[in-house]
């Protein structure tokens, strides 16, 4: 179940951005001082010179050399007389004016005293304009010379800070153009990982709904890539260990249905042969037929008490016997249950193997004849091949008497319509039919069997013939005499 909250896009980018906007503040303050002192340097430097020139050269200041003074310096010029009074001036002032321009303490105009005072400006406002104001004293030779003995000189406050607004922008542009340009890149980068991670989610939300099917395409070799194959891996096995749940529930089941058939049926099939056994008793004529009857119940009791070890770890006690018996019996009872369906059951059997022992003669009987039953149910032609593979071993493998190993090899063949490619690779799974019919026991009776035995079961279907085949262990009969 998906739990609503912030995205982690959001987690992330909102420090970043908070981050960007506290550092834009910062870029903008640090601008606008570095841009103030540069203005102010600009101001003292003209001040500077302003004074470089009044104490190298000694300048009458009449109203046209205060105003030429004004337009070549972008300032206003105010000349106050020893008295303090307003002898000539560049801008109107009022009376009020008069007396914050008296206040102003006059700054030396030598070059050490200069160099301490020309940073003091002092600011104030005149009219409705704000200045910047340095009044810079006169030597006592100039005053004399044409009456003015202090000089104020006026900067417009809005012409200063504009200077600073125009040095601050480029630092400022830069700042800020930086911080976007991150913030946009960190968005694209997270939103791409953003995604990435939502595939990933989605895949393990399926997994969780149980949907083991899909698998992810992401093939990067950065640590989402890495997750993304760890993801896949958990796939495949959680598929697995769900298949071998189902299996394990299956076999569950199959216990428990088993067991309540066989029980009922082994009573029953036990019932039939007694009534068998006294009518051939009573009946001296007819003991060929019932003869076969009661071989098949035999059978049938047998293939009841496979049912009834299917499923659980429960293990019958083996009943090792010559595997020539075993198939010759199975040959004569089957052969008329393929007369009665109307079917062709040939066998092919190998002399040798009356010499090898099978380790137990029951699960041999179920195994064969499951598949022999099942072959005359759905084909016309059916051929059992049954032949031993020997291969002798120890120190004399060319004497009679050195132990032989060897694999009895059965093959049940029929011209059918094959297996069922939708059930084709759980065939031998119990439960596992497409016959409306059919419980889907025989081949997990047959591969239980063939287990326990100690082989396998296989088959294939090629040229139009399917194929089941058993794998088994023999040994060799210790009254077998000389090999054939």
């Amino acid at each position: 179940m998906k739990q609503h909250g912030r995205s982690i896009r959001v987690k992330m980018l909102v420090p970043l951005v908070g981050t960007a906007a506290i550092a834009s503040l910062l870029v903008a303050m640090a601008s606008w001082s570095y841009g103030r002192r540069q203005a102010q340097q600009a101001m003292l430097e003209r001040i500077e010179s302003i004074r470089a020139a009044f104490s190298s050269t000694p300048i009458p200041l009449t109203s046209s050399a205060l105003n030429s003074l004004s337009q070549l310096t972008s300032t206003q010029w105010i000349a106050l007389s020893t008295n303090g009074d307003i002898a000539r001036s560049t801008l109107a002032v009022s009376e009020d004016d008069i007396a914050q321009l008296q206040q102003l303490p006059a700054r030396s105009l030598s070059v050490d005293q200069a160099r301490r005072d020309v940073t003091q400006a002092v600011e104030l406002e005149l009219g409705h304009e704000a200045y910047f104001a340095y009044a810079l004293g006169r030597p006592s030779s100039d005053v004399v010379r044409d009456g003015i003995a202090r000089v104020i000189v006026l900067f417009e406050r809005r012409s200063v800070q504009a200077s600073a607004r125009q040095t601050a922008i480029t630092p400022l542009a830069t700042g800020l153009s930086t911080i976007l340009l991150i913030v946009t890149t960190t968005w694209l980068i997270m939103s791409r990982l953003v995604k990435r991670i939502t595939v990933l989610q989605e895949q393990v939300d399926r997994v969780a709904a149980g949907d083991f099917s899909s698998q992810l395409t992401e093939n990067s070799p950065d640590e989402l890539g890495q997750l993304s194959i760890a993801i896949n891996q958990m796939t495949i096995q959680l598929d697995q260990l769900w298949q071998e749940v189902k299996r394990d529930q299956r076999a569950k089941l199959l216990h428990q249905v088993a067991s309540g058939m066989a029980h009922q049926l082994r009573n029953t099939l036990t019932g039939a042969r007694m009534a068998i056994e006294l009518h051939q008793a009573a009946c001296q004529s007819g003991g060929k037929e019932a003869g076969v009857a009661i071989n098949q119940l035999e059978i049938a009791e047998d293939y009841v008490s496979r049912l009834l070890s299917l499923g659980t770890q429960d293990q019958q006690v083996d009943q090792q016997a010559p595997a020539g018996k075993c198939l010759f019996d199975l040959q004569a009872s089957h052969q008329s249950i393929a007369q009665h369906l109307k079917r062709t059951l040939r066998w092919q059997l190998d002399q040798r193997l009356e010499h090898y022992l099978i380790k137990d003669e029951r699960s041999l009987n179920a195994a064969v004849s499951n598949l022999v039953l099942n072959a005359l149910a759905e084909a016309d032609e059916v051929t059992v091949r049954a032949k031993v593979a020997t291969q002798e071993t120890g120190p004399e493998a060319s004497s009679t008497t050195a132990p032989c190993v060897a694999e009895l090899v059965v093959d049940v063949v029929d011209n059918g319509a094959g297996v069922d490619p939708e059930v084709a690779e759980q065939v031998f799974e119990a439960f596992v039919t497409t016959k409306p019919e059919g419980m889907g026991l025989g081949l997990a009776v047959v591969k239980r069997s063939a287990e326990r035995l100690g082989g396998s079961v296989t088959w294939v279907r090629e040229d139009q013939l399917t194929r089941f085949t058993l794998t088994l262990p023999a040994i060799e009969s210790p009254s077998a005499g000389e090999r054939p």
